[in-house]
């Protein structure tokens, strides 16, 4: 073997050489990777994974545009056929022109419940220097509890009085049920402090975690913990804290998932829920709405949208 080459990843190459006294010597060799811009929009027809993957967009960007709007909107039960969606993005391609990676979101819109709601966010350093999505008055997209705990679960049972199916008679039921394949991740709804992470009787697994303004998320029927769990953690919004199970009293793998304030069960589908409270002001505003103007300058025309959207159609009725 006199020499090998091989791409260790997208933007490193690695390089062996025999010397000329026999030994195998390595070198590193950085690719040159390109950053542009690209722009995608569409109407949802079925869903938006589907839909998004059918204009170009990466599974990466498809999820990150989801999670922009992880406060906002329940996706399985809010997103309508004719639904919209807008995201520009960086891409990175090597020296062959091949795109090797996506990088961030810049911006994402979503008109969404039939086109009756629509929300836009840019992407933004903060003033602690976290990149975060704000919409156009410089107003944190986050909020206080995500609007559900769980990826592209079904929501299985609803909030209030039902006929038990294991025991048989009406009682309350005070959460909401998401049935999801075995070890699907859960995350923590909000940041808070855990209570409590064990056996709980007939909830089994169970985890329950203390936010501010006076709520408590409680998470059930769990398969297992997520490294580190126990009372007294502290845990960010969106970290994974267990996985869905059946243990305790349960018919089959799914979350029990409850929202607490001051004591009381509350519906987590209709809770309105509060803001962080996070909003730019003074210097860290007047550069943020820099960046928009330059944001917006890259969004497409609303007349390029429409067309778009009128071939999709067309496209769609002619394979009926």
């Amino acid at each position: 073997l006199l020499g090998l080459e091989f791409r260790a990843d997208p933007e490193n190459r690695i390089v062996l050489k025999r010397t000329a006294g026999g030994e195998m010597a390595a070198q590193k060799k950085t690719v040159p990777l390109t950053t542009r811009i690209m722009s995608i929009a569409g109407r949802i027809n079925g869903s938006l994974y589907m839909s998004a993957k059918h204009v170009g967009a990466p599974d990466e960007v498809i999820a990150n545009l989801a999670d922009a709007f992880s406060y906002d909107v329940d996706f399985q039960r809010e997103i309508f056929g004719g639904d919209e969606f807008e995201a520009i993005f960086e891409v990175k391609y090597d020296d062959e022109g091949k795109l090797v990676s996506t990088g961030d979101i810049l911006y994402a819109r979503l008109n969404w419940r039939g086109r009756s709601r629509e929300k836009g966010y840019y992407r933004f350093p903060g003033d602690d220097g976290r990149p975060d999505f704000y919409d156009a008055t410089g107003q944190s997209a986050k909020r206080l509890l995500m609007k559900t705990p769980i990826d592209g679960a079904r929501l299985s049972s609803g909030f209030g009085t039902r006929k038990h199916p294991i025991l048989g008679y009406r009682r309350a039921h005070k959460g909401v049920d998401f049935a999801a394949p075995r070890g699907t991740p859960i995350k923590a709804a909000g940041d808070g402090v855990i209570v409590r992470a064990n056996r709980y009787g007939s909830f089994g697994n169970y985890v329950k975690i203390r936010h501010a303004n006076g709520y408590e998320t409680a998470y059930a029927h769990l398969n297992g913990f997520a490294r580190g769990m126990r009372a007294g953690k502290r845990v960010r919004q969106g970290d994974i804290i267990a996985y869905v199970g059946t243990t305790g009293r349960s018919t089959g793998p799914h979350l029990h998932y409850e929202v607490h304030l001051r004591g009381t069960a509350v519906n987590p589908q209709r809770l309105k829920i509060d803001t962080t409270g996070k909003t730019l002001e003074g210097s860290a505003l007047a550069a943020f709405k820099e960046e928009k103007a330059r944001i917006d300058a890259m969004r497409m025309p609303e007349e390029t949208r429409e067309a778009l959207y009128a071939r999709d159609e067309r496209a769609a009725q002619g394979a009926l």
